[in-house]
């Protein structure tokens, strides 16, 4: 391959790369930043353009100078009129996210508390769970109705959660979302599993490797919470699976083989 081809191949890539990156419409700091630079660009064409040219052209003739910017004295108008609007937007926009840092700091403040009532709950939900999986690896006590009390559905984080959302970096706000949505799934399996005793031993464990996961992503969110991670792209390992399986008090017997579940689940 030569290297004119080489270089056009990798162009294509970076400007295909580019392009998809604009059209997905979602990350608009990378778009406002790039039409700031572009109008960087502009202005340093029009000042050479206006400015340093045209005293070379007029051999540094004051007068020459003068009557070219009068001759484009619309233009000039327009020009400044356009940087002026561009400055008062990047001004604006600047204001706007300093209000929505103060603002996503309020709302963090309240969500260690928000993280603990979560964490009881789910301590709570592995009592309910680990009863009804034992139960349905015995045919004799697979339609045993459960003595464990189906958890009340906390509601107490959902305020605090709101809020955080609301004002944190959308990947920070998609993986508290995650953790809204997660819950309310599991609390409608818990529901079917203690009124209805629904499904076998697979869908009980699922269910409990779901918890784990859950909890996983709280346990994570904590670190956040405190200040003492920047952001919740965190990627999962195993000593946070780990973690979570001795905190939900699952019994031996039910920790070894959930350990083992959940490591041939995430590919550990």
């Amino acid at each position: 391959m030569t290297m004119k081809n080489c270089f056009f191949r990798n162009f294509n890539a970076i400007y295909r790369m580019y392009v998809n990156k604009v059209l997905k419409l979602k990350d608009w700091d990378f778009i406002i930043g790039t039409v700031n630079y572009l109008v960087i660009f502009i202005f340093l064409i029009y000042i050479y353009s206006m400015v340093i040219q045209p005293f070379f052209d007029g051999d540094f003739s004051w007068l020459y100078v003068h009557g070219v910017w009068y001759s484009w004295q619309a233009f000039n108008v327009g020009m400044l009129a356009f940087g002026s609007s561009i400055i008062a937007f990047n001004i604006s926009r600047y204001h706007v996210r300093r209000q929505r840092e103060r603002e996503f700091i309020a709302a963090k403040a309240m969500l260690p508390q928000a993280l603990s009532d979560l964490c009881h709950y789910t301590e709570e939900c592995a009592v309910l769970l680990v009863e009804a999986y034992q139960n349905s690896k015995n045919t004799r006590t697979s339609d045993r109705a459960l003595t464990t009390k189906l958890p009340d559905r906390i509601q107490s984080h959902i305020p605090v959660f709101q809020e955080c959302i609301k004002t944190a970096e959308p990947n920070d706000a998609n993986y508290l979302a995650d953790i809204l949505s997660s819950l309310q799934v599991q609390y409608v399996r818990m529901r079917q599993i203690s009124q209805t005793r629904t499904g076998g031993t697979e869908y009980k464990r699922s269910c409990l490797y779901q918890l784990i996961k859950i909890r996983v992503l709280v346990d994570i969110a904590f670190d956040f919470a405190r200040g003492e991670a920047d952001s919740l792209l965190i990627e999962p390992k195993a000593h946070h699976f780990d973690a979570a399986i001795a905190m939900l008090n699952l019994g031996a017997e039910v920790k070894d083989e959930l350990t083992e579940y959940v490591r041939k689940r995430q590919g550990f």
